[in-house]
C-alpha cells in the first residue's frame, strides 16, 4: 500500500493495531493466556478509546504513570498521532490511520525497521476461562481502553499488527503489550507486583534498572578487564573464533620456517579483516558474559564451565520457572524468548545472588595474542 508523505515530511499510513486472539503474558514468573474476544475488542467503548491518540516511539515505563501517556508526561514520548476513523476488519483485526512526526522514527520505518506496533491500554482481568478458536485461555481482557500505540522491534500479535508501508513487508513476531489494570476494578496488583505490602521492597523498574547497571557494568569492564575467559567446547560461536586464532597461530609458525623470502605480501585488506575479527570475537565475549554473570546472579555455585550458551539459559529458565518446561530440542528462538521472559522476571534474585564485580572473565587475552599474530605474519624476519 502506498505511503503518503505530507508537504512537511511527515509519514502518513495505514495501521492495524490490534487482532483477537489469544496471547501468553508472563505474571509472576508464570504463563498466562489472556485472550482479547471480539466482543470486546470491537464493541463500540473501546473502538471510540482509539480515535486521535498518541503515537509513541517505544511504551513510557511503568513507573511514569503507570506506563500511561498523560498531560504530565506527553512531551516525552508522543511522536505521532492516530486518525479519527476506526475500522474493524474481517472480524478480526483493527485498523487505523496514523501520523508519524519523528524524523528519526520515519527513518527507521522506511528501512525497515520498528514497523512492529504495540497498544498500551488499560482493561478489566475476568479471570474466567475458556476456548476461543480452539486455543485454551485463563483469563479474558474486558473493558479494554486503548491510551496509546508504539512502535517496537517486536509486536506481541503477530505479522497482521504492523504498520502498513508495503504489503510485501508486513511482518511481525511476538513481544510483550503494556497492561496495565484499571484502578477500582478487580485487584490484580498481587499477580503483577510481588512486593505489594512491603514498602521496602524494590519496584520491579527498579530491579530492572538494577539489571540493567549489572549487565552495564560488564560491558564496561570488557576493555579493561585482565581475566581471560575461556571459550566452551560447546559453545559454537566461541569455538569457531577461537579455532581462528589457532588458524593464525599456525599459520604464523609456518611462515617464520619458511624464512623472510617465502613471507606472503601483505594483504591490503589486512586492518579491516583484523577489525571485524576482532568485532567478532568481543561480541561473542560480551554475550557469554552476560549469560555467565546471568547464571551467577539466580544459581547458587553456578559454574559455566562445558555449558554451551543454550545449555546455559535452560539452566536459568529452570531455575528462575521451575513450572515453565521447555524441551532441550525446542528451537533457538524459543529458548532465548523464554529465557529473556524470565529474566525480566527474576526479581530480588538479582540483588541477593548478585555476583562480585571482580568476577567479571574476560578475554581480552585473545584479541591480543589475535593481534600480535596478526603483525607477526607481516613482519620480515
Amino acid at each position: 500500500m502506498e505511503v503518503i508523505e505530507t508537504d512537511e515530511g511527515f509519514l502518513r499510513a495505514f495501521v492495524t493495531i490490534a487482532r483477537t486472539g489469544v496471547f501468553p503474558y508472563l505474571r509472576s514468573g508464570k504463563i498466562c493466556k489472556e485472550a482479547k474476544l471480539p466482543e470486546e475488542l470491537f464493541s463500540k467503548e473501546t473502538l471510540d478509546t482509539i480515535k486521535l491518540k498518541p503515537v509513541a516511539d517505544g511504551h513510557p515505563p511503568t513507573s511514569d504513570n503507570r506506563g500511561l501517556i498523560v498531560p504530565e508526561n506527553f512531551k516525552k514520548y508522543v511522536i505521532g498521532t492516530l486518525g479519527d476513523s476506526v475500522e474493524v476488519i474481517d472480524n478480526k483485526r483493527i485498523r487505523t490511520i496514523e501520523i508519524v512526526y519523528d524524523s528519526k522514527l520515519i527513518g527507521e520505518l522506511k528501512a525497515g525497521e520498528k514497523r512492529e506496533v504495540s497498544i498500551g491500554f488499560e482493561c478489566y482481568r475476568d479471570e474466567t476461562p475458556g476456548v476461543f478458536e480452539g486455543e485454551q485461555y485463563d483469563v479474558v481482557q474486558r473493558e479494554i481502553s486503548i491510551n496509546h500505540l508504539s512502535h517496537v522491534p517486536h509486536g506481541r500479535a503477530g505479522e497482521e499488527v504492523t504498520i502498513h508501508l508495503d504489503s510485501a513487508d508486513e511482518i511481525g513476531i511476538q513481544l510483550d503489550e503494556e497492561t496495565m489494570s484499571k484502578l477500582g476494578k478487580k485487584t490484580t496488583t498481587q499477580d503483577e507486583d510481588p512486593t505489594q505490602g512491603d514498602p521496602t521492597s524494590p519496584t520491579e523498574e527498579q530491579i530492572s534498572k538494577g539489571i540493567l547497571k549489572v549487565l552495564g557494568s560488564m560491558f564496561s569492564k570488557l576493555i579493561g578487564g585482565s581475566e581471560e575467559a575461556e571459550p566452551s567446547a560447546d559453545d559454537k560461536k566461541n569455538s569457531e573464533l577461537q579455532s581462528q586464532i589457532d588458524a593464525l597461530k599456525k599459520e604464523n609458525e609456518e611462515l617464520k620456517k619458511k624464512g623472510a623470502s617465502n613471507v606472503q605480501k601483505p594483504d591490503p585488506n589486512a586492518q579491516e579483516q583484523d577489525a571485524a575479527l576482532e568485532e567478532q570475537i568481543r561480541n561473542a565475549a560480551n554475550e557469554r558474559i552476560q549469560l555467565i554473570e546471568t547464571g551467577k546472579a539466580v544459581i547458587p555455585e553456578f559454574k559455566a564451565d562445558g555449558l554451551s550458551n543454550r545449555e546455559i539459559r535452560l539452566k536459568v529458565i529452570e531455575t528462575i520457572l521451575p513450572s515453565k518446561k521447555v524441551a532441550k530440542d525446542e528451537k533457538d528462538e524459543i529458548v532465548n524468548a523464554v529465557f529473556d521472559a524470565a529474566v525480566e522476571v527474576a526479581g530480588d534474585k538479582f540483588f541477593v545472588n548478585k555476583p562480585d564485580a571482580t568476577s567479571v572473565r574476560i578475554d581480552e587475552a585473545d584479541i591480543e595474542k589475535l593481534r600480535i599474530a596478526r603483525l607477526d605474519m607481516r613482519e620480515v624476519k
